[in-house]
């Protein structure tokens, strides 16, 4: 029997181990699309401040959780929760379904583990402006403290801007550019909401309230971080409500959509110096699957990374589709001669969403998904009858 190659091994190992995963890609662009960090890998300014109070944290900007210079904070130290009914009913964490009236202390599940909650919360800390302030938004909650991140260029996205945060005003914008523990402990939260925690941070904030990681997994879609935030909040229906009314606006969409659905939709762009694919199976094509589209992809459950040198590879596209996540990615893209030759450039088929539109899909909510859902349809019409974006 031949010797084992260990030569061919170690270099096969080492060439699995350069080639990043699905999970890596995502996380790494949840790190760029909060622009210093403040999600994935760490817990960003709120929870470095929280972290200073309680002993923990690291200064170390590698592992996510220094300060991140310049984040802005929204500050509502008055605001409440008002007390929900007390018939309001526990929802499945994956169905929906009504069962008992909730009664404190509750233990619920999250997308880490399990979380008991003493009393029902009236004071709810959202870490970030993503998916922790989109649940509360969705069901007219106003949290008494949000973390800042500026994903969208803007000091708020566009649906929360459109909503109404409990009937009261946006909260004012108030500029954080150092750790200031004292001024997030006069919250005084009674629940945190956050995405993409580990357990021993989750262990640490535990120590100002229960922490309610809504997402920790890629895996964990919309309709699932909504119901967990129903739970947490005693907002049972009326999460349901609005994931029922963002699933009428998807089927609304995907009427629209209905005449063009033998048209493929390939969604490809460049980042990180290479082509990412994005499977049907997964963030952004799930949402295309969803109004009835066909998402052509080497694999439907990955994103596929290509070399800059394939762009070639996708020369079968009805539709391309492209997101801006870096301005700088998307004017080298529409620069490369090889990106020019695609049929769908030339025929009208390409479509580029921007930066509002691409997170919108990334950091999926009910109330992204249905803010992004009609605007999308448009862009899909527009390139399935050869009105695409012209690139010069």
């Amino acid at each position: 029997m031949p010797a084992p190659d260990h030569e061919q091994r170690a270099a096969t190992a080492v060439a699995e181990r350069a080639t990043p995963t699905t999970s890596e890609i995502l996380r790494a662009q949840r790190r760029l699309l909060t622009r210093r960090g403040v999600l994935a890998g760490g817990v960003g300014l709120a929870a470095t401040a929280f972290l200073a109070a309680c002993g923990g944290g690291d200064d170390d900007d590698d592992t996510g959780t220094a300060v991140p210079t310049g984040t802005t904070a929204v500050a509502a130290a008055t605001a409440t929760v008002p007390a929900a009914t007390a018939t309001t009913a526990v929802a499945s964490p994956t169905t929906g379904a009504a069962a008992d009236a909730i009664s404190y202390p509750f233990t619920m599940q999250d997308d880490l583990g399990e979380v008991t909650i003493p009393a029902e919360p009236q004071r709810i800390l959202a870490m970030y402006d993503v998916e922790p302030l989109d649940v509360l938004a969705a069901v007219g909650v106003k949290p008494v403290w949000c973390g800042m991140t500026n994903t969208y260029d803007v000091a708020l996205a566009p649906w929360i801007s459109e909503s109404d945060l409990d009937g009261a005003d946006t909260p004012e914008t108030l500029d954080f550019s150092e750790p200031d523990a004292e001024q997030y402990a006069t919250a005084d939260p009674d629940l945190i909401l956050a995405t993409w925690l580990e357990d021993v941070t989750v262990a640490q904030l535990a120590g100002f309230a229960p922490t309610v990681v809504l997402k920790a997994a890629e895996t964990t879609d919309w309709r699932q971080v909504q119901r967990y935030a129903g739970q947490a909040i005693n907002r049972v229906q009326e999460s349901e409500d609005a994931i029922a009314e963002t699933e009428r606006v998807l089927d609304e969409q995907a009427a629209r959509l209905a005449p063009y659905a033998d048209r493929s939709v390939t969604i490809a762009y460049q980042w990180n110096g290479g082509i990412n694919v994005h499977g049907g199976n997964i963030v952004i094509g799930t949402i295309l699957t969803r109004l009835g589209m066909t998402v052509a992809a080497p694999d439907p459950d990955e994103v596929t990374v290509l070399s800059l040198e394939r762009w070639s590879e996708l020369a079968d596209a009805d539709v391309l589709l492209s997101m801006v996540f870096v301005a700088d990615d998307m004017l080298e893209q529409e620069a490369d001669p090889l990106f020019r030759t695609l049929p769908a450039i030339a025929g009208g088929r390409y479509i580029v969403l921007d930066q509002p539109m691409a997170r919108a899909m990334y950091l999926e909510s009910a109330l992204s998904v249905r803010w992004v859902a009609s605007r999308l349809a448009d862009a899909l019409i527009e390139a399935a009858e050869g009105r695409g974006r012209e690139v010069e």
